[in-house]
C-alpha cells in the first residue's frame, strides 16, 4: 500500500527539486504544498489539514532562512513562527505514528576548528539558527522515535531563488559580487539531498539527527568564484573580510559537518561539491 507524504515548502530551493524529482520515490503519493496553501503560522489550518488527510510521512522544507531578515523584530517573530512553533503544531495534530523528517542547518552550531559531529553542543550565532535548533530540541525530545533531523549547509540548485541562482543572475547583469573569503563550509546540491532522503524513505526509518552535505570543502569566495569561471567573468568577484560585516559577524566562520553517520546507517555514496556543481551548472547553461 502507499503511503501519504506531505511536502511542506515546495516552492523553496529543496522543495521545488524534491518534486521535481519525485517520480524517482517508489511507495509514496506525494501531497506538496507552498506557505499560501498551508500557512503554518494558523494553527486552525493545520488542523484542518489533518482532518482530511491521512498523512503516513511529514518532509518539512520550510523555514524563514534569510539571517538578516530574522535578526530584526518582526522577522524574528516570523521565524519562530515558521521555523520552530509550527513543528509543534505539525506534530501535535499529525496522526501519533506519522514520520517526520526536519532539514535543519548549519546554523545550529557556533563554527569549530574541527569537524562537527552531531553530538556537537549546539550554540546558535544567529536569531535565525537559534529558532532551528529550538524546532530539533522538540523533535528530539518530544518525537524522538518517529524524528530524523537533517542538517544541511550552503544549500543550491538551479532555482532562481537559491544561492546559486542569485549569483549567476547577478554575474549576468554585470554586477561585481563581493563575497566572503574567510566563511568556510560545504555547498550542497538539493538534488543530491534529496537522492538521501529518497533512500531514508524507500529504507528503514532510523530516527535521529544527521548531517548532509556534499563532500570537500571550500570558502564562500571559492564557490562563487567557480560560477564566474563558467562565464569567464572572474574579475567580476571580489574577496572581502567578514569582519567588515555586521551579519556575517554572528554567522560561524568555519562550520565543516561530518557525514559518516548518515553514510553508514544508509550505505550512501555523497558526491564532491565541485562535481554535482560542474554537472548541474552544465546542464543549465
Amino acid at each position: 500500500m502507499r503511503k501519504n507524504l506531505l511536502l511542506i515548502g515546495k516552492s523553496g530551493v529543496l522543495g521545488s527539486k524534491f518534486l521535481e524529482k519525485k517520480k524517482e520515490l517508489k511507495g509514496y503519493n506525494v501531497i506538496a504544498l507552498s506557505f499560501t496553501e498551508l500557512d503554518l503560522r494558523d494553527e486552525l489550518k493545520i488542523i484542518y489539514f489533518f482532518n482530511h488527510h491521512d498523512i503516513d510521512v511529514i518532509v518539512n522544507c520550510a523555514a524563514i532562512t534569510d539571517i538578516a531578515t530574522c535578526e530584526t523584530k518582526k522577522g524574528y517573530q516570523v521565524a519562530q513562527e515558521v521555523n520552530n512553533y509550527a513543528v509543534e503544531k505539525l506534530v501535535k495534530h499529525a496522526k501519533a505514528t506519522a514520520k517526520f523528517i526536519q532539514i535543519s542547518c548549519d546554523q545550529v552550531y557556533k563554527g569549530y576548528s574541527h569537524v562537527v559531529t552531531e553530538d556537537e553542543e549546539t550554540w546558535p550565532l544567529n536569531s535565525y539558527g537559534y529558532t532551528k535548533e529550538q524546532a530539533d530540541n522538540f523533535l528530539t525530545l518530544n518525537n524522538k522515535e518517529n524524528s530524523i533531523v537533517i542538517r544541511t549547509q550552503w544549500l543550491y540548485s538551479e532555482n532562481s531563488v537559491s544561492t546559486f541562482g542569485r549569483l549567476k543572475e547577478g554575474l549576468m547583469s554585470g554586477q561585481e559580487l563581493s563575497v566572503f573569503c574567510d566563511k568556510v563550509g560545504s555547498p550542497t546540491y538539493a538534488g543530491d539531498l534529496v537522492d538521501a532522503i529518497f533512500t531514508i524513505l524507500m529504507g528503514e526509518f532510523k530516527p535521529g539527527i544527521y548531517h548532509y552535505t556534499n563532500e570537500g570543502v571550500c570558502t564562500f569566495y571559492d564557490f562563487t568564484y567557480e560560477i564566474a569561471k563558467f562565464f569567464k567573468m572572474e574579475d567580476r568577484v571580489k574577496a572581502i573580510r567578514s569582519i567588515d560585516n555586521d551579519i556575517a559577524k554572528i554567522m560561524p566562520d568555519i562550520c565543516v559537518l561530518t557525514k559518516e553517520k548518515i553514510k553508514k546507517e544508509y550505505s550512501l555514496k555523497i558526491p564532491y561539491w565541485r562535481e554535482s556543481f560542474e554537472r548541474i551548472f552544465r546542464s543549465s547553461l
